[in-house]
Parts: structure tokens; C-alpha cells; sequence
């Protein structure tokens, strides 16, 4: 009756799979640091959205494909400036812009989220476009919306459809499967517009841009091989890759970090004593500034243990064959996902599991410990490319706004919970914050 009603349902999905939870740190590193570790299953929304992408990008690609996108991809970003100095001005140069911002709401109530996410992805567009965006700029707040809406609706989009096909058959959209591929749509062609932009003023002697970068690499491959995987098709995709995986989840791990100086006015207070010994009240806070604040660096790592922004990391699927950890056996066409919230709440190893509590990351002497088991970008060939970069912009936005305001809860509110919304990353819940510049304190 299904397939009569539905005549592609057995061609999309099942609805028998297996699904393989990693919750043990030992078990989930091994399985991580696999040589070989494939890329995530296709669902239906993945589908639906690779459908746009055709295998293509960073994130979802495999083999040589994704060995080559990924190796181009970090060599540009680090010739951009990826963990150096100048990258280092832009996210200072961002984190002023910011500033200049949150003076408008000095003694006054806001939610964050938008101006986060445009002052963190401002860092993208300046590697990729070559240029930085006004935060009025209405182009540039609707895509980081359509960015924002397909992060936060595919997973629940993902679980119900994947489990129950027929529900994409329903009128409306009740699960915005709709909804997310328009803005995919929508979003790739704004990207091929960039990039054709891009085309006309082309100097191959003057490299502004990822995407003169990358329209450079795709003129040299041709010569070589016309079957080459760099093509327009590809940079586009790429491009949507930097943009989810180097705008939302930092800008999510800012929110969860004010949340949290918030909820915790002690130890807010202690980084801001930190910062005004180690950097002063005028300065521009730089990463070279990191080694000497021991406790503002176990504060960073305590947020992104804490918040967990990417709880589940990205599912694997076991195309190969039956891999034996630790032990267990993970069959072959199993769906693996990692769960890096579980690892990062171990009661058998943090001291202080279910708080937020900096100490977790501190020695009896004040000294910042490193700790293998904080794996907020994953570890192996499928960690995060743009590792660097993030932990360069959560050091300099995070300190650079407790250098300038305090932040509390707003008079006669309740405090805020600090569980977040589980979509493809882990979001606060929405709530507004008191800010107050403090030289009037």
C-alpha cells in the first residue's frame, strides 16, 4: 500500500536502519582518528539538499573529492591569514564594529543573536568575498536568516522524515522540508552571483578573495584535467560549507558564553579583573594575550564544554564493512553518530559535570589544563578545517565585550535557562541580556 501511494518511498529511505550512539570517549576517539571514516548517510533532507550540492563541498563530499576541496580549502584559508596576524586585525577590526553596536543598547535590553551572527560572519565574508557587510545591509541579514532557519529546522526535519517518509507527502510544510530547500535554492544562486562577480574583475595578480582563489585553481586544473573536481558548481557548495561552519556554530558558542558570564556574575567579574590587568581598559585584546590569562582561557574551554555546540557531531554512515572498537562491532550500513555532549558531561571524569564551572579546566595553582577529552571541533581527518580561526574569534569578541560592558539579566526577568535548542547545533534559548558600559559602573 506504501509503495502504491508513495512510488519512490523504497527508493529514498527505510524505514528499518541502524543507528550506533558513541557516548564512551574511548570508544568515540577510536572510532574518530578511523583512517578511512566515511562521510554522513543521506537521509531524505540531506538529500533533498544534496540534491543542490551533487556530492559536492567540504562537509557532506568523500574521497578524492573531499581530500582535495578540503586540502585547497585550508591552504587558502591559512594564506588568508587563518591563525596569523592578519586575519587576527580583521576579527579586531570586527570586534570594534561590535562594540560601536552594543554603545546604542548601553543601559538598555537585547538578544544578541543577530548582531553576533553578523559581526562573526562578517570574518567569512571578508576571507571569502573579499569584503565585510554593514550590519544594516538587508541582502546580507536575509541570508544569514535562510542560514539560520535551515540550521535550526533540519534536524527535526531530518528525524521525522527519515523514520517516516510519507510525512514529506503531506499538504503544507509542516516540517519546513519546503521551506529549507527554497533557501538552498536561494542561497546557491546569490553565491553563483557572487562568484560571476568575481569572474568580471578577475586579476590573477591580485588575489583579493576564497573565490578568486579558487576561480584561479579551477582555470589551472581545466588545463590538466576537464574532469577536474573544482568547477563553479563546487565553489558554490564550498562556500555555503564556510559560511555554516564558520558563522553559526561560533556565533551560537558567543551566545552560550555571554548566557553564561550572565547566570555566573562571579566569574564574570574575575575575567574582567583579568583583562584589565593583562590588557587594560584601552588596548585591542590580540591572541597573544591568551598564555597570560589563564583563567580567561579555562572560562573559553569550560563554555564550549558546557554548551556543547555541536552535540552529536556530524552522523557517519559504515559504508565499508564491520569495524570492531574497543570491543563492540559497528556492522557495515550502520549510522554512526558521536555523542560529544555525553563526553563532555561524564560524571566519572569531570569534576564538575552539570555546572558551569571553570575549575574543570584549572590545577590547584590557577594554571590552565588541557585536557584530551574537549573535542568541541572533533579530532581526525573530519575535524573541523576552521579550528584556528574560531578559537582566534571566541578569544577576541569574548574579551573585547567584557572589556567594554558587563552583562546581566534584565531587572524583574527570570534568569534564563542555560539548556539550549537542539537543531544541528545546540542554540540558547532566546532571551535578552542588560548591557552597561563600564565606565559608568
Amino acid at each position: 500500500m506504501l509503495l502504491q501511494l508513495f512510488p519512490d518511498f523504497s527508493v529514498q529511505t527505510s524505514l528499518v536502519f541502524l543507528l550506533v550512539v558513541l557516548a564512551s570517549w574511548f570508544i568515540l576517539r577510536e572510532w574518530l582518528m578511523t583512517k578511512n571514516l566515511p562521510p554522513g548517510p543521506k537521509g531524505l533532507v540531506a538529500a533533498i539538499i544534496d540534491n543542490l550540492r551533487n556530492g559536492a563541498g567540504v562537509l557532506g563530499s568523500n574521497g578524492q573529492a573531499w581530500k582535495e576541496q578540503r586540502r585547497f580549502t585550508l591552504s587558502v584559508l591559512r594564506d588568508f591569514g587563518m591563525g596569523k596576524i592578519m586575519i587576527q586585525e580583521k576579527i579586531q577590526e570586527e570586534a570594534t564594529g561590535l562594540l560601536r553596536e552594543l554603545e546604542q543598547y548601553n543601559n538598555k535590553n537585547i538578544d544578541l543573536k543577530l548582531l553576533l551572527t553578523m559581526s562573526v560572519s562578517n570574518i567569512i565574508c571578508s576571507i571569502v568575498f573579499g569584503q565585510r557587510y554593514e550590519y544594516n545591509d538587508d541582502e546580507f541579514r536575509n541570508c544569514l536568516k535562510m542560514v539560520n532557519f535551515s540550521v535550526t529546522k533540519a534536524r527535526l526535519a531530518t528525524l521525522a522524515t527519515d523514520v517516516f517518509p510519507f510525512l514529506q507527502y503531506l499538504p503544507g510544510d509542516l516540517f519546513h522540508i519546503k521551506k529549507i530547500r527554497k533557501n538552498q535554492e536561494t542561497l546557491m544562486e546569490y553565491f553563483h552571483k557572487k562568484i560571476n562577480e568575481h569572474k568580471d574583475s578577475l586579476d590573477q595578480e591580485n588575489i583579493r578573495s576564497f573565490i578568486d582563489a579558487y576561480l584561479v585553481e579551477i582555470e589551472k586544473r581545466m588545463e590538466v584535467d576537464p574532469n577536474t573536481t573544482f568547477t563553479d558548481a563546487q565553489l558554490r557548495v564550498v562556500i555555503s560549507d564556510l559560511f555554516i561552519a564558520g558563522s553559526e556554530t561560533t556565533a551560537s558558542t558567543l551566545r552560550f558564553a555571554i548566557l553564561f558570564m550572565i547566570l555566573n556574575p562571579d566569574i564574570q567579574e574575575k575575567v574582567q579583573a583579568e583583562i584589565d590587568e593583562v590588557i587594560g581598559g584601552e588596548r585591542k585584546p590580540n591572541t597573544a594575550d591568551r598564555t597570560k590569562m589563564q583563567y580567561t582561557e579555562a572560562v573559553l574551554m569550560e563554555i564550549q564544554r558546557a554548551a556543547s555546540i555541536v552535540p552529536f557531531g556530524a552522523p557517519h554512515g559504515n559504508t565499508q564493512q564491520d569495524i570492531e572498537l574497543e570491543g563492540y562491532t559497528i556492522p557495515r550500513k550502520a549510522i554512526v553518530m558521536s555523542n560529544l555532549y555525553a563526553v563532555h558531561h561524564d560524571k566519572t571524569y569531570w569534576p564538575y559535570p552539570d555546572t558551569f564551572n571553570p575549575k574543570n579546566f584549572l590545577d590547584e595553582k590557577g594554571n590552565v589544563v588541557h585536557n584530551e577529552r574537549l573535542i568541541p571541533f572533533l579530532i581526525g581527518r573530519r575535524s573541523c578545517p576552521g579550528e584556528s580561526l574560531a578559537k582566534m574569534e571566541l578569544f577576541i569578541f569574548f574579551t573585547a565585550m567584557l572589556q567594554r560592558f558587563s552583562f546581566s539579566v534584565p531587572e524583574g526577568s527570570t534568569p534564563p535557562s542555560s539548556d539550549g535548542i537542539l537543531s544541528i547545533t545546540l542554540q540558547p534559548k532566546p532571551h535578552e541580556v542588560h548591557i552597561s558600559l563600564r565606565s559608568d559602573q
